[in-house]
């Protein structure tokens, strides 16, 4: 079987991508630097390359996907009736039933069919050609693309005329095997096996630049002689990260698992892989290829809480950056900076678990480049209370760049500032009359030089309901003209490890979705239209069969009242400094039944990211 790795792009071990088990042959998508100047008028320096869409590995098991590569661009499926769809920079029209297409979805049909035409070479020569061994032939002769790491190519692109000379050689099949090797991942607990995996994947480990670390890693050979056999151990595709404690060859006997021991020592910070191979030479081809993958991130941590870092990107390449974010972090911020003019540079943050927060559409968060559609802010973002663990940051130059060096600076920081208390109730308020509310600040974080902001008084309904797994829950929040903003959060299950998606509609029509792993789900609405929104709560996964949860939407509007703030004044505060802030609530009317005012202050940076926030509960409002 053959399937698209997915187009989840270099990342690493992106959920949904290459979800296939080892017999499946998962393909990358690639392209050469010919197709990209012809078809796409995109001019590059690098002669072959994975196309920045197609999802890199390894598996969350640490096994390969992609599997090999092929080629997935400019890739014609179009009905013969359908007007022609060129891409408009590379300067040509195209007729009917001819379209310029692109994806694992292209590269996969192609090594689909490549494949069917080595079997059917076989059967035409009376070959017995299995899967095993069709898939061996593939793996053991694909190409090495030069400067592609292992966990991006897999074993290489496809070379039919190679796999054909090894498979009409016919020689000894190869041996099959099974592997466990460690695994340290975010969500490692969920595999069959917790904590391992086909392939060796250290993410989460905290290695160090410098710092050499063991692991063990046990194949069991499970087909050919009932003897021992000698196996030559090598590297393929080695940036000189890992080697073996191990002697090159090693004697395997059948069902008996052997204890290898790899070692690695990055001597830069990233992600480095390589691929083990474990080949007996009286066999066809490499009998077994095992993915071996680490990461050593930046920490986030005292005295500084911050990254910098300086670096340039192709046009149509990628680079990333990781870094450790430490448990109980309160707000994750990234910046891009240092541009040149023109330039078509964005950067894209990734979840621990390997899911994207930002836009991955390759209309979304670039700078200098036109798409009304796009709410993604380009040189920063921020994320709230961010998942423990190992970023990826990864920052990709378009094709359309009119600059083939992307030179930018990076900035990863944490903010952190508490507001004692987190609520502040005012039991009772006069309709135009100012209440004064005050907080002690406290920042935990990196060293801030902020102001409060104040806004708009809000109107909340909150809720603690509870769901099962597929299960769904709906409400309904009606609001007028005029509103600026409206926030919809879900989160603190009692079930831990649920997993509750959020859906919002307006009518018929999707207008917000929030499905990342977990349940800790937000949707804002900027300035929405007057009428009725439906939030429907989906319960995705509930492990113990039902979870409370946390439901509040607020809407924001000028016409419920504010709450106002001295935006002139500096909060500069180091890290464990503390200060006295307040502010003024003035509502302008009742609340709308079954809801209760609400308002915010924020300790914003210059950026405008909030560092941390403090709230205001109005009980009872009276003329």
């Amino acid at each position: 079987m053959v399937e698209g790795a997915g187009p989840g792009g270099r990342v690493l071990n992106p959920l949904g991508a290459g979800w296939g088990a080892d017999p499946v042959i998962s393909v990358g998508a690639s392209i050469s630097k010919e197709t990209w100047a012809a078809n796409y008028g995109s001019n590059v320096t690098k002669k072959y390359d994975m196309q920045p869409f197609s999802s890199r590995g390894p598996r969350e098991d640490g096994g390969f996907t992609p599997v090999i590569a092929a080629p997935g661009a400019s890739i014609n499926t179009t009905q013969t009736w359908a007007p022609g769809g060129p891409v408009k920079e590379a300067g040509y029209d195209l007729p009917a039933g001819y379209s310029m297409l692109q994806g694992t979805s292209m590269a996969s049909p192609q090594a689909a069919g490549a494949a069917a035409l080595l079997l059917s070479a076989a059967k035409q020569k009376g070959i017995e050609l299995p899967p095993a061994d069709l898939r061996t032939a593939l793996t053991s002769t694909a190409t090495h693309i030069k400067d592609v790491p292992a966990h991006a190519q897999g074993s290489g692109l496809i070379n039919i005329v190679k796999a054909w000379k090894q498979i009409a050689k016919q020689g000894k099949p190869a041996h099959e095997f099974s592997v466990k090797a460690p695994v340290d991942t975010a969500i490692d607990f969920a595999l069959k096996d917790p904590g391992f995996g086909t392939g060796l994947y250290d993410r989460e480990g905290g290695l160090k630049t410098g710092e050499t670390k063991v692991y063990d890693v046990v194949v069991t050979r499970t087909t050919g002689p009932d003897r021992n056999v000698q196996h030559k151990l090598s590297w393929k595709n080695n940036d000189g990260t890992f080697e073996l404690s191990s002697p090159q060859y090693v004697s395997l006997p059948l069902d008996t698992p052997v204890k290898l021991k790899v070692k690695a020592k990055a001597k830069t910070a990233g992600v480095h892989s390589a691929i083990l191979q474990v080949d007996d030479k009286k066999t066809s081809g490499v009998d077994h290829q095992i993915m071996a993958t680490v990461v050593v991130a930046h920490e986030l941590q005292q005295p500084g809480y911050a990254y910098k870092a300086s670096g340039s990107v192709q046009r149509n390449g990628t680079t990333s950056y990781f870094v450790n974010v430490p448990e109980g972090a309160k707000t994750l911020e990234v910046a891009l900076s240092a541009l040149r003019s023109g330039s078509q540079t964005r950067f894209v943050s990734l979840h621990p678990y390997g899911t994207p927060v930002d836009p991955t559409t390759t209309t979304f968060c670039y700078p200098n480049y036109e798409n009304p559609a796009n709410t993604c802010r380009p040189d920063a973002r921020s994320y709230k209370d961010p998942q423990p663990g190992v970023w990826e940051i990864e920052v990709e130059a378009r094709r359309t760049s009119p600059l083939l060096d992307n030179p930018h600076k990076l900035d990863v920081s944490l903010l952190g500032a508490t507001f004692d208390p987190a609520v502040q109730t005012i039991a009772e308020a006069k309709i135009g009359a100012p209440a004064a509310v005050n907080w002690t600040v406290t920042n935990g974080a990196a060293d801030l030089q902020g102001k409060l902001q104040g806004g708009s008084l809000g109107s909340a309904k909150v809720d603690k309901p509870s769901i099962s797994t597929g299960q769904t829950r709906e409400t309904t929040v009606t609001i007028g003209a005029g509103v600026e903003k409206l926030d919809i959060a879900i989160g603190g299950t009692s079930d831990a490890n649920a997993d509750l998606d959020l859906y919002v509609f307006r009518g018929a029509t999707q207008v917000g979705s929030a499905t990342t792993a977990g349940s800790e789900e937000a949707v804002s609405l900027v300035k929405p239209a007057a009428g009725t929104y439906t939030v429907v709560i989906d319960g995705y996964s509930v492990p113990t069969g039902s979870t409370t949860y946390d439901y509040r939407d607020v809407y924001y509007s000028a016409s419920l009242g504010t709450i106002k703030v001295d935006s002139t004044k500096a909060v500069n505060l180091a890290n464990g400094a503390s200060a006295q802030v307040g502010a003024e609530v003035v509502v302008a009317g009742a609340a709308p039944a079954g809801r209760q005012f609400f308002g915010e202050v924020k300790l914003v940076n210059a950026r405008g990211t909030a560092a941390g926030t403090g709230s205001v509960v109005i009980e009872k409002v009276t003329p």
